[in-house]
């Protein structure tokens, strides 16, 4: 279970929108600069920083991630193309780009990636990932490496009991790579979303105690359990008239479930929950993809929530 990249055709205002939503998560802008500014960037809006405790800069050896967002190569071409696919009355009417044919035509090449590794390499920076579409680089260093990579001030913060850290102000993209970069986003792990739901306690609906039950398991051999309030994917499967399916091969072989979440979550609890269900699954079928250091681990963050997807999706395509 992960995350997957389907084929896509991506609009250069599209791409541009996606990376700067990625710098958004990672509380980053970017400014375009000499390889050495003679001057910092401005502090960031008051908004973001007003409610947060400068702790000073981030040890330097401490390890960040960023996410670097590239140009796509014939912006103008590949404007042209997307429009012609929506024109009812053109021969390219719905026939759409190929992930293949989109990074032959308009990705960057390998030459420019490879010129983006090479002046990361410089500061002990590391390209992990290289997105198919080959319009993302995923990037791990030190806090004191990016610093000088792209002239900026990583700083540890403290805001409402949380810790992260977070660039002062907006990373510079040297000359060298002004032609190639659009946007660094990420360095920065703090939790920019919050749950926005509202909790209201009656007095007196519930009881001040709930009593104390043992949960059901499935009986050996078995994936249900039959009894409310301990049912596990194998009633769904009953209750839902799923098991037609298991019994023409339709159980989730060959395909990936990617689940899109903002909390962290605990892999080995979704496996301790299917051994208890009577699920024998591959040991290794989760693959977490932390985005900017990934989301946070608490019930605060929906981590319950998230292992929930994660267990009831993977336990009805096991």
């Amino acid at each position: 279970m992960s995350s997957v990249s389907q084929p896509i055709l991506v609009l250069p205002a599209l791409a541009q929108a996606f990376a700067f939503f990625f710098a958004t998560l990672g509380a980053a802008s970017v400014a375009v600069a000499d390889e050495a500014p003679t001057a910092p960037s401005p502090e960031p809006p008051a908004a973001t920083t007003a409610t947060a405790q400068d702790l000073g800069p981030t040890t330097p050896s401490q390890i960040v991630t960023a996410s670097l967002i590239l140009k796509v190569r014939h912006p103008d071409a590949l404007e042209r193309a997307v429009a012609s696919t929506q024109d009812p009355n053109g021969g390219s009417y719905h026939r759409f780009l190929s992930l293949g044919n989109f990074v032959a035509q308009y990705a960057p090449s390998a030459g420019d990636i490879a010129a983006i590794e090479r002046y990361l390499a410089r500061f002990g920076i590391r390209v992990t990932d290289v997105y198919a579409n080959q319009l993302l680089l995923k990037a791990t260093g030190t806090a004191d490496a990016f610093n000088r990579a792209f002239t900026t001030d990583i700083h540890d913060y403290a805001k409402q009991g949380r810790c992260f850290h977070r660039p002062r102000h907006a990373p510079a993209i040297p000359v060298l790579l002004r032609d190639l970069l659009l946007v660094v986003g990420g360095l920065s792990d703090e939790a920019l979303f919050r749950p926005m739901h509202v909790s209201a306690a009656t007095p007196g609906l519930l009881p001040k105690t709930l009593p104390q039950t043992t949960p059901a398991l499935p009986t050996a051999g078995a994936t249900a359990t039959g009894v409310p309030g301990s049912y596990t994917v194998g009633d769904v499967a009953n209750l839902y008239n799923i098991n037609p399916l298991y019994r023409a091969h339709i159980d989730g072989t060959g395909r990936t479930i990617g689940i899109a979440t903002l909390a962290n979550f605990v892999p080995d609890d979704a496996y301790t929950y299917w051994a208890l269900a009577g699920l024998n699954v591959n040991p290794n079928r989760i693959r977490q993809v932390h985005v900017d250091g990934g989301g946070e681990l608490s019930s605060v963050a929906g981590s319950v929530e998230t292992a929930l997807d994660v267990q009831q999706a993977g336990g009805l395509a096991p």
